[in-house]
């Protein structure tokens, strides 16, 4: 028979691999928001492929194939699913108005935002916004947070808000050395606010941003 010490060595020989190997292949994954975050003031690149901005596509960069928002919260004991399906639900609505570009086909909304909140980011002074090689595939980021965390950012001219509407632009294409122009604009909405049927519309037809949708009719 098999010394019995050799079966032990053997045996925790291979739970030390295992558990080096993150436990069979179910280590835990970093959420779309933390994954993107390093040292203050910078990210990690995103690997999506879409470089080619173009303003006369509604989509704002070659390579989105349809309207895509994601939804990210900014404070615990946010309901994440039940905001996404607030956005998507308003985005659907939007969708079968005849300012709805045909480019944009169907909307799809996930949960979890691959890059944060621009605005917010004190670190970046007053332009608050990315300025990215390649940028993400989604038209929209929707924040959701508490009144106080907007206040101070957007009474200010540099960030727009608009009757009840708060916008900023989240994404700019990258060339060489210059900011080619917007692709992504963000939302900041409060968790009462996404109750607010007649106020996501405003968000999505309102005249901030890359917005109105009424400019591609």
């Amino acid at each position: 028979m098999p010394d019995t010490r050799i079966l032990a060595v053997v045996a925790l020989t291979a739970a030390l691999v295992l558990a080096a190997c993150g436990g069979g292949g179910n280590k835990a994954q970093p959420s779309p928001s933390s994954a993107v975050t390093g040292a203050p003031g910078t990210l990690t690149p995103l690997h999506t492929g879409l470089t080619e901005y173009n303003p006369g596509n509604p989509l704002r960069v070659d390579g989105r194939d349809r309207m895509r928002a994601c939804v990210q919260a900014l404070q615990d004991g946010t309901d994440l699913r039940a905001a996404a399906d607030a956005i998507e639900e308003a985005l659907l609505i939007a969708s079968a108005d005849e300012r709805w570009p045909t480019a944009w086909g169907a909307p799809t909304v996930v949960e979890g935002c691959p890059l944060p909140p621009a605005a917010l980011d004190e670190a970046r002074g007053t332009l608050r916004t990315l300025c990215l090689a390649e940028v993400s595939p989604y038209l929209v980021f929707v924040f959701v947070g508490d009144t106080t965390q907007f206040a101070e950012r957007f009474h200010e001219k540099t960030v727009r808000e608009s009757n009840g509407v708060r916008k900023a632009t989240e994404e700019e294409l990258l060339a060489e050395e210059d900011c080619l122009g917007q692709v992504s604009e963000a939302w900041y909405i409060t968790p009462a606010e996404l109750g607010d049927a007649n106020l996501l519309q405003r968000f999505i037809f309102g005249p901030l941003g890359i917005f109105p949708i009424a400019q591609f009719r």
